[in-house]
């Protein structure tokens, strides 16, 4: 798991949700490019009920920050760009 401090500022972030599958009401994809170069990567999911136990709207679960790739400052725009056509949104 990634620390977020150890990992430079954020220049910027991109996010993706999608709805419901078969076993999770929704999902969160987070990318957040570092100012050291890094790129981290954040799961979020909402499981539907499957025991009677659990609460009424279902379980989160968050998978943590994880180390993607690396990416060149450089080109920011383009990143952003190559994104923003694959469904993702600058946050």
């Amino acid at each position: 798991m990634a620390k977020l401090s150890a990992n430079g500022n954020e220049v910027f972030k991109m996010v993706k949700e999608s709805g419901e599958t078969e076993t999770c009401l929704w999902t969160r994809e987070e990318y957040s490019f570092r100012s050291n170069g890094k790129v981290l990567h954040k799961y979020t999911v909402k499981f539907k009920q499957s025991y009677a136990w659990e609460k009424e709207g279902g379980r989160l679960h968050n998978y943590g920050w994880k180390q993607a790739s690396k990416w060149v400052q450089a080109d920011q725009q383009g990143y952003i760009d190559r994104l923003t056509k694959k469904g993702w949104a600058l946050v």
